[in-house]
């Protein structure tokens, strides 16, 4: 009997943890529309290791929010414009967003450090700032949790694609684009 409930137990244990590791941590993707992309996380860069995967698609599109959380915006030599966006369980970065040097093609209007977003909420479009000036347009998106990067790749192949909508000015890109 002992045995039986241990071994209960120890099933009990292992579906949880199973069920809790299957959960996908966003399941939106973040380009409105979509984009053009590979499993990149991983490829050697200038020396260093590709720890995002790039979603190739026009300067200015809409990116949005994959989770509802907070944002940090940011500007780095390398990454060119930046939102970090953390969520309850996982943070994500938007990298090379906008399209010129000041942050007006960078971010959604109204956003500001410290803004609570809603997921599906535009936040960003894509560019080609930092060390991605002269490349393809693009986001370079990137999924951690803690202080451990993960390729975000598989969730990025089953998320839900959101498709524009005439009816929201944040998803008028025309003024974005270069």
């Amino acid at each position: 009997m002992r045995i039986a409930l241990l071994i209960s137990v120890g099933l009990l244990l292992a579906t949880s943890g199973t069920a809790a590791a299957a959960t996908p941590p966003f399941d939106l993707f973040p380009v409105v529309g979509g984009a053009h992309y590979t499993d990149d996380f991983g490829d050697a860069r200038g020396g260093r290791s590709h720890e995002g995967n790039d979603l190739l698609s026009p300067c200015g599109t809409p990116a949005v929010a994959v989770v509802a959380g907070t944002v940090r915006l940011d500007y780095g030599d390398r990454s060119g414009w930046m939102v970090t966006l953390t969520g309850k369980d996982s943070w994500y970065r938007y990298i090379h967003m906008g399209v010129t040097g000041d942050a007006s093609s960078a971010f959604a209007k109204g956003l500001k450090n410290g803004s609570t977003v809603k997921a599906g909420q535009v936040i960003s479009y894509v560019g080609r700032t930092g060390d991605a000036s002269g490349a393809p347009c693009h986001l370079h998106f990137e999924l951690h949790f803690g202080d451990r990067v993960v390729t975000p790749y598989p969730w990025l192949q089953a998320a839900t694609i959101l498709q524009p909508d005439a009816t929201d000015p944040a998803m008028m890109s025309a003024a974005n684009s270069a």
